[in-house]
């Protein structure tokens, strides 16, 4: 229900993820019509917000558009994309190399054109201070990274984004999803 809100509002552009992984919690696998739930695993996540706004409706225009008039690089960009993210799912338990894609998947998204300068300085910021690998977060252009961190270093990439007047958060991955609180 709660994607289908989504897409009326983002003109039938929404992801699932969002509201898939907020619903059910976890690592979720969306490929096509399909959800299937990833193995937990215990990660240390550091969020950066950039404190730049940006227009997930205007991100996706812009990239549709870029598809529109160029697809014979989009297109290609969009299947590395695919390609590094199933290829990283077999990774999970391995935050070395989980980062190397996730660098990957930043580069890709830089290509397409979603970056923004101060998510590029938190991104390089995290990567300097230790993290496994970081990248854009949503539908760019604004908003926020994710940087994988090594537990004893998770306080210390944190200081580095907020050493980028950002805004840092950490963090780890939620296996339970939506519920009903208690008293609420």
């Amino acid at each position: 229900m709660a994607f289908e809100i989504e897409k009326t509002v983002q003109k039938g552009r929404a992801s699932p993820t969002d509201t898939t992984v907020s619903a059910y919690g976890g690592i979720v696998l969306i490929s096509g019509g399909a959800r299937r739930r990833l193995p937990p695993q215990n990660m240390y996540l550091v969020i950066g917000d950039s404190m730049v706004s940006h227009s997930t409706a205007r991100m996706v225009e812009q990239v549709a558009d870029l598809k529109k008039r160029n697809p014979e690089i989009v297109d290609p960009i969009l299947n590395a994309i695919e390609g590094v993210s199933l290829a990283a799912i077999h990774h999970l338990s391995n935050p070395k190399e989980l980062g190397r894609y996730m660098n990957m998947n930043n580069a890709l998204l830089e290509a397409l054109g979603v970056g923004h300068p101060q998510l590029s300085k938190l991104v390089l910021a995290a990567r300097s201070a230790g993290a496994f690998g970081a990248k854009i977060t949503g539908a760019g252009g604004g908003g926020c990274m994710v940087a994988l961190a090594p537990k004893p270093l998770r306080h210390r990439i944190a200081h580095a984004i907020q050493s980028c007047d950002a805004r840092a958060i950490v963090t780890g991955i939620d296996t339970e999803g939506a519920r009903k609180e208690k008293n609420v």
